[in-house]
Order: structure tokens, then sequence, then C-alpha cells
């Protein structure tokens, strides 16, 4: 603190321990309460690349607190890779982990300096957080009134949140006062998992609207239904759709208690009917290409077609413009759609996602976003930030897929860098061949959607130090009939070096696809394969 910004506070506090009045004609006498406190004007704002900022440990148990650090020096698969920040490896957040000797429900918090409200006003607490891992409980935002000691619990998430940096925000109301806020996580011994909390932003008015909804929250965002459709989307969690078709799990929490939006074609429905979602308005002030994602789930002998639209406003009328489209069994698992489109400078426009039934096959949506840029191609991925738009498989496989940076656990295997940046800093994903003594073991890694029509060649580079390991690229077709097709495979390299591979992807198929990177164990020597 700078010697004038001393003077300031110790005047601020002298005049608020006066008593004094002013009179002149009408005005009547004024008192200042002598117990009140104005705290100094400072940020509550913290990107932690430097230290905690205004912020400090609330609570201390067992050396279980909050702690600041970067992915380079957390040693854990739980934990975010990047920060969000600067999507970087040296990026710094704050976070807590989970351990063995950790009892359950156990919390910790940070809290901000204190900070007085003059009047009644509004503003808008926003941060990134991370919840990933069996042992996430929960992730609580309260405030703190420091006159009467009490705190209000303004903002809650519950278990484990996928492995990516998701925004939080809420709009907050104070009346006059002195304040704190309090970020408080709770964690489950035995089991493990981590929070992280990043770029901590507080700042004057309503939040901006989320263009994200995981449709965990009884108001879905407040996305509607529209009047135009025949039935409506509902909102659903574990396997509660027809036999044989709906998902089991949600996309956002990979549980049966996490919830999804669905349309189901069992009675009364007809063939044809339709549904339709509308998001809430958004709007910008550049004109520029963004993109929508958003994970669907199609599944069904006779599955109907999935819609999207962007609905451009003008008057009372509106202009549809299909962004995207899929019809038929899309298999049982999760898939995601990027989609580029064009919004015009404050132009105000909704996304319209139809939903139409045939026959017996369900349809489920969630995890919708806008990107404030351009998708990348569909299917490419360095790994640096997150998988991108490929995903482990959700049954079939014995273990995983895991994203890495440096050296693999297992001693005379793994690349010790990346091939994207060849640094130790750089990631990519591996297959932990050691932990696996089953012999026919194996890890899938699963692609987003692939049009038929379309002619591709799929790049990629590969590290097999070892033996006994085979890597296979498998294309797998929607349709019963069709038979996985191995459309490359490795059973040979014991190199310690990245080698390249390209694949031949022709438009002769007959129905969409997806690829499957399959790692699988010959013997029980196995060395790991990235």
């Amino acid at each position: 603190m700078t010697k004038l910004n001393i003077i300031n506070y110790l005047f601020l506090i002298l005049l608020n321990s006066a008593v004094f009045e002013v009179s002149c004609d009408k005005t009547s006498s004024k008192t200042i309460s002598t117990s009140t406190i104005t705290y100094p004007n400072i940020s509550l704002n913290c990107d932690f690349e430097k230290d905690f900022c205004n912020w400090n440990n609330y609570t201390f148990s067992n050396s279980f607190f909050w702690k600041r650090s970067k992915a380079n020096e957390l040693l854990d698969i739980n934990g975010p890779l990047p920060d969000h920040t600067l999507q970087s490896l040296d990026g710094h957040y704050v976070y807590i982990q989970s351990n063995s000797n950790q009892q359950s429900n156990k919390a910790t918090s940070i809290r901000s300096a204190p900070f007085t409200v003059l009047y009644t006003t509004t503003s808008c607490f926003s941060f990134w957080y991370h919840m990933y891992g069996q042992a996430i409980n929960t992730l609580n935002v309260k405030i703190e009134n420091l006159k009467s000691n009490k705190f209000s619990n303004i903002w809650s998430k519950k278990t484990s949140q996928g492995n990516a940096w998701r925004l939080g925000q809420i709009t907050v109301q104070n009346s006059a006062g002195n304040y704190r806020y309090v970020l408080e996580g709770i964690v489950n011994g035995n089991l493990v998992g981590d929070i992280a909390v990043d770029d901590i932003v507080v700042t004057s008015g309503d939040c901006d609207l989320q263009k994200y909804c995981d449709f965990e929250s009884k108001d879905i965002c407040d996305f509607f239904n529209s009047h135009l459709g025949i039935f409506n989307w509902t909102r659903k969690n574990g396997s509660k759709t027809t036999n044989g078709t709906g998902p089991s799990f949600d996309h956002t929490t990979f549980t049966n208690s996490g919830y999804y939006m669905n349309i189901e074609s069992s009675s009364p429905r007809r063939e044809g009917d339709n549904a339709i979602l509308v998001s809430p308005s958004y709007s910008y002030s550049v004109s520029a290409t963004r993109c929508i994602q958003i994970w669907y789930h199609a599944y069904g002998s006779d599955v109907g077609t999935l819609n999207v639209f962007k609905l451009e406003k003008s008057g009372v009328q509106g202009n549809y413009e299909k962004l995207f489209s899929i019809s038929g069994d899309q298999g049982n698992e999760w898939h995601v759609t990027q989609i580029n489109f064009y919004a015009k400078a404050y132009q105000d426009f909704n996304i319209v996602i139809e939903g139409i039934v045939d026959g017996k096959g369900d349809i489920s949506i969630d995890d919708f976003e806008i990107r404030d840029k351009k998708c990348q191609p569909i299917g490419d991925c360095d790994f640096e930030e997150d998988t991108c738009a490929w995903k482990n498989a959700e049954k079939d496989a014995d273990f995983e897929w895991i994203r890495n940076r440096g050296s693999t656990p297992s001693s005379f295997s793994g690349p010790s860098v990346d091939h994207t940046l060849g640094t130790s800093r750089g990631t990519y994903l591996f297959i932990e061949t050691s932990s696996q003594s089953k012999q026919g073991s194996k890890a899938l890694m699963v692609s987003p959607v692939f049009d038929r029509f379309t002619q591709r060649c799929f790049e990629f580079y590969y590290h097999m130090k070892g033996s006994s390991s085979t890597l296979s690229i498998i294309r797998k077709g929607f349709r019963s009939y069709l038979n996985d097709t191995v459309v490359w495979k490795d059973t040979s390299s014991n190199k310690d070096e990245w080698q390249q591979a390209l694949v031949s992807l022709p438009n002769n198929f007959s129905s969409n696809y997806i690829l499957i990177i399959e790692g699988k164990i010959n013997g029980t020597n196995s060395g790991d394969i990235a």
C-alpha cells in the first residue's frame, strides 16, 4: 500500500468514527454510525498467476487447504492440465485434492478480502471451475455478512463435472454493509478427485447471459419448449427412457444422477411428431464466426431426426438457417457435433433444437455451448488443451487412454516428450499397460461422427516403445449389419520415437461412422502406447 493510500484509508476510518451534523435551511441532520467500517476499494479479481491476490485460505485441517499450483507441478490425472487463463501448462490455478487419509465430506475454504457496499448494488461474481474424479462432493460459493456473521450460499455444484473447465457466474444483490466472498470445496476421502478454481472476476451489474448449459438446474438455463412443437423435450436423469433406446447416464457427470434433455418415441407419439427446444436470445457487439458444440445420443432401431437451426430475429418474424442434421441410429454412445455459424453484430438470435420421432428410438442432448471462436476441423486434436471431440469409450473397454505430459510412469517404455511441442511440457494420449495384467485388455478412444460422403485422410503420430502391444485404427458404422473394419494396425514397432501414420478413408461406406483408436495388450510385459 502506498503512502497516499494509507492516508486515505486513515481518513476513511476517522470520518466513519465521527458523529457530525450539517444544517442548512431544510437540510436535516445526518448521522454516520460509529460502528461502521468502510474498507478500501480493492479488486477481488484473480487469475492466480502470481499469488492468491486478495484471497486467502480460511480453514486449515490436517494440511487440507487450497493450494496454488500449475499443471507441471500437479502429479494427478484428475486435476486440470492447462490452466484457464493462459491455456498453458505454465499457467496457475488454485485447487484441493482428495486422498485416502481424508474423511468423507471434508471441507476447506478460501475467502476474499472484505469489501464495503455503500448502497444497494448488483454485481456479477464469475469464475472458472474444474471438478473431476470420484471423490468430488460439492463446490459452494457463499457470501458472508460481516455485521451478522451469517453466510448465504449463492451457488453450488455437486459431483464430478467432467474433465473440463466450466464457467460459474452469479448475479448478486447486496444492500449497504460489509461483506466477503467464500469459496468452499468438499471432497470425499478414500477416492480420487480434484476441485480447481481460476479467473475470479467481480464486475458491476448483472451477469451476461451464459452460453453454456448442462441442464443440471431445473430452469434449464432459460431454454424453453416452443408451442410450435407437437410435444415437449423433457429433462431426465439416469436410464428412464424406453428400454434399449435412451442413455443410461448424462454426458456432464457420467452418472445416473446427472441430467440431460430427451425426447421419447413411445406411445402416444406418432411418426413425424416433433419437439422444439429454443435457447435464450443471444447477441454480439462484433460480427464473427462462432462455434456451437452439442453432445447428443441417438439410439434405437428407428431413430428419427435431430435438427439444429439458428433463428435470426427480424421484427416479429424470424429467419431460420439449418446448421446441422442427423437421422437414424448413431449407436449407444454420446457423440458431439461442432457447428460453425455466423453471428451479425447487434442481431439477436436463438438456437433452435428440433427432435422428430420415427419408430423406436430416443434422442437426447446435453452440454450445449457457444464458443466465441471458430470450431476446430472435425476430428483434429493436438491434446494440448483437452481431448477435443475425442473421448474414451463408454463400454467394451477394460481401461482408459490418459492425457499425460513428460515421461510415462513405467520405466523404459513411453515417450519423454510429446510430438506437438517436442518438450516435456507438451501433452499426449497414452495407455499405461503395466497396470493391466490381463492379456487382451484394451483401451478405446472414440472419434466424433464422420459423414460417409466425404473422403478423408487420417494422419496421426504414435510412439510404441516396448513390446507385446497392438495399436489399431477401427472404422465402425452404426447399422447392425456392418462389421467393424480395421483400417490400420501396428504390432511390431519398438522404437523410442514418434512415427507418422496416414490412413486413407474413402467415401464408400454405407453409413456415417466413427474411428476407434484401440490399444491392446498382447502379453504380460507390454510397452506403453502414445
